[in-house]
């Protein structure tokens, strides 16, 4: 019964480009049926959105592409502007980057849920310092800089205190 649920639940599994907040992650929580109606609710978790894109930077490191750079980048674009959504857990200052999950549009979630879940932020700066890296060492600090760390910069601050 187990391994029957655990498959099913790797077919729910999916990326999803949202319309109201392009390049967000999200992956389904659960799936029910009703009759001859499936239920799936889509999320943008923080921490899954931060794995992802740490395996996405790392295939981008060792094998350039252009394309992939762009979706990296518009991730980051994202989150940013995620990490200033108010929500249950608090604002950017005040605990909000522990939000576990956002609706798909990028607006708080505002139901039950275990939070805060501390690890997407630190999880989300490994994935952005590992790219950071790369621009340095390629010549794009200033990418670097004026993209990337904002994002980071919020995340370690939230790392050191709530850790």
């Amino acid at each position: 019964m187990l391994d029957h649920a655990c498959k099913e639940q790797a077919l729910v599994f999916s990326l999803q480009v949202h319309p109201g907040m392009t390049h967000h992650v999200s992956f389904t929580p659960y799936q029910f049926s009703v009759s001859f109606l499936t239920i799936i609710d889509f999320f943008t978790w923080t921490r899954d959105a931060a794995l992802v894109f740490k395996a996405l930077v790392d295939r981008f490191i060792q094998t350039y592409d252009s394309a992939l750079q762009i979706q990296i980048q518009n991730y980051i674009t994202s989150q940013s502007k995620l990490q200033t959504v108010g929500n249950p857990s608090g604002g950017l200052s005040s605990g909000g980057l522990g939000e576990a999950k956002f609706m798909p549009d990028g607006s708080q979630f505002t139901g039950d849920w275990g939070r805060p879940q501390r690890d997407g932020p630190a999880l989300r700066a490994i994935a952005l310092i590992t790219y950071a890296k790369w621009l340095i060492q390629n010549g794009y600090s200033s990418t670097a800089t004026s993209l990337v760390w904002p994002v980071i910069r919020n995340d370690l601050s939230y790392v050191t205190q709530y850790w």
